[in-house]
């Protein structure tokens, strides 16, 4: 059970306990009734994709530390549905 918050972070439907986020433990900046009232799904999910990028079992197939750096500031700017896509697009429109 807790394996499928590692196998889908995208789909937290599929999530169950014992794996999945603490709904008792203290929320962000004082916030009341655990991780529920400040962390959405979404960012729980974009978190999740990150971690499991950066630990790869096999060099190769590990995110680089580039694209986890750029997702983790689009989470921290609200947009936990960063697509590294868009970011390999280039800066000048193209």
């Amino acid at each position: 059970k807790c394996r499928r918050l590692l196998k889908f972070p995208e789909e937290p439907a599929r999530w169950q306990p014992p794996g999945v986020p603490d709904c008792s433990a203290g929320g962000r900046d004082g916030a009341p009734g655990g991780w529920a009232d400040s962390w959405p799904p979404s960012v729980v999910s974009a978190l999740s994709e990150l971690v499991l990028g950066l630990t790869e079992e096999y060099v190769e197939d590990r995110m680089p530390l580039s694209e986890a750096l750029l997702r983790l500031r689009a989470v921290g700017m609200g947009d936990s549905r960063f697509d590294a896509a868009q970011h390999h697009e280039g800066t000048d429109g193209s």
